[in-house]
């Protein structure tokens, strides 16, 4: 959560722009692996992935070509593990 003020005079219309922070996913999996977000390929093992905030489905693809799947949800500043 955060707070902000904004004054807008009668009959003025403002946009306010709110930058939200993305989650991280931290995949534990084999080294090489690669990894796909919603059918976008994001990244590589090892590392944490920053993803945008939501439900997702990840697929992850082995060096092997087999591969695992699973939907997460990401929060503000959250990390999300698999």
């Amino acid at each position: 959560r955060k707070s902000f003020g904004v004054l807008i005079e009668p009959g003025e219309v403002k946009r306010v722009a709110i930058t939200v922070p993305p989650g991280t996913l931290q995949v534990q999996d084999e080294p090489g692996s690669e990894v796909f977000v919603d059918g976008e390929r994001v990244g590589a093992l090892p590392g944490a992935l920053r993803i945008p905030l939501g439900t997702h489905d990840v697929l992850v693809r082995r060096p092997d070509q087999s591969e695992r799947r699973q939907t997460v949800t990401v929060r503000a500043g959250d990390t999300v593990s698999m």
